[in-house]
């Protein structure tokens, strides 16, 4: 169980941008308690993990699509939620991570969930050794929807979105690494933030050498 403050000044940009900026913004305060539990799988093959978590934000700082549009203090924000996390090694050349997050994040006393904040993600890794200098590794990313908002289009709820991500790396090895990566697998077209839209399916390599 852990329990700590926080104490966050607003940015340069939260104080100055010549838009939404507010020069009359107050530091961010916070109060967060999380507590959990871990369990040790047989045969010390894995970790399943187990927590909650409450946070209480004052003077959280936070878009307001206005008229005007500017960043503005929110009196009170308070963020509750739970995260479940699996690592699973049955073979020596094989694992498996996942994790699933719920987060219900609100101002008071409107109540109104609090914007890029999705209340679902989730993900699952996998990993293969096939080879001492050969592995591969896919990843499932999954996002529920996320409340969002801009000058042009006022507040928006932007939908859940998934991604398959692959790579292979090769090490021949201690000072070199070759990386060959596909993202977003599946070519799936979602928005992370609103006028963001993803890239679609990249290609990408990546060559680390070490002297």
């Amino acid at each position: 169980m852990n329990a700590g403050t926080g104490f966050k000044p607003p940015s340069f940009y939260a104080l100055a941008n010549p838009l939404v900026g507010n020069p009359d913004l107050k530091p961010e305060r916070a109060v967060t308690v999380d507590a959990g539990v871990r369990h040790v799988l047989a045969g010390q093959q894995g970790l399943l993990d187990l927590t909650v978590f409450t946070s209480r934000f004052r003077d959280g700082i936070d878009f307001d699509p206005g008229p005007p549009p500017r960043l503005v203090n929110r009196a009170d924000i308070r963020s509750r939620g739970a995260e479940g996390a699996l690592t699973w090694r049955p073979t020596a050349t094989f694992s498996l991570a996942g994790s699933l997050t719920y987060t219900d994040a609100r101002s008071e006393p409107d109540h109104a969930r609090m914007r890029a904040r999705p209340r679902w993600q989730s993900g699952l890794a996998a990993t293969w050794q096939a080879r001492r200098t050969l592995s591969l590794r896919a990843s499932w990313i999954s996002v529920g929807n996320v409340p969002d908002s801009s000058v042009p289009t006022g507040d928006v709820l932007l939908d859940g979105w998934t991604r398959l991500d692959l790579a292979v790396v090769w090490q021949p090895g201690n000072r070199a690494g070759l990386t060959l990566a596909v993202d977003n697998m599946l070519d799936r077209a979602y928005e992370e933030a609103i006028g963001f839209p993803s890239p679609g399916r990249r290609v990408r390599a990546g060559l680390r050498l070490r002297f």
